[in-house]
């Protein structure tokens, strides 16, 4: 669990080094370190709640964080669940299908960097108490 923790946190150290080096680029590269940053909430997560060991892909998460599927191991209340979901989509986007580089899609990536922005808060909010006394 410590482990997940820590690479949050470098997550987020990265996530603010290119903040910083690179305030009006590479949005979507933001959005998936973003989402990268909760992939690790939901592991420490689910290390803490549940026997389940080893790494889980997407699909599992998804599944297992539903709080609409009654045997969830780990099920997220829905607000948390839906921004996880959300970003579970929108990073695949982003490392598949990419950047055609025009204006218009740089817009809207910066819009939807901004929304992740804020909906990692929510989530920093949610996970930060359950984990307020792992060492990261």
């Amino acid at each position: 669990m410590t482990g997940h923790i820590r690479r949050k946190d470098e997550n987020i150290r990265f996530l603010e080094c290119i903040e910083d080096r690179f305030p009006e680029d590479f949005y979507e590269w933001k959005c998936i370190v973003i989402f990268y940053v909760v992939i690790h909430y939901l592991n420490a997560y689910m290390r803490k709640c549940t026997s389940i060991r080893g790494n889980k892909n997407h699909s599992w998460f998804l599944d297992n964080c539903n709080p609409d599927n009654d045997d969830a191991a780990i099920p997220l209340p829905q607000n948390v669940y839906d921004i996880y979901d959300d970003m579970n989509s929108s990073a695949w986007n982003y490392r598949y299908k990419g950047m055609d580089g025009t204006d218009f899609e740089k817009t809207l990536y910066k819009a939807k960097y901004k929304i992740m922005k804020s909906n990692l808060t929510v989530m920093q909010n949610h996970f930060d108490p359950i984990f307020s006394s792992v060492v990261g």
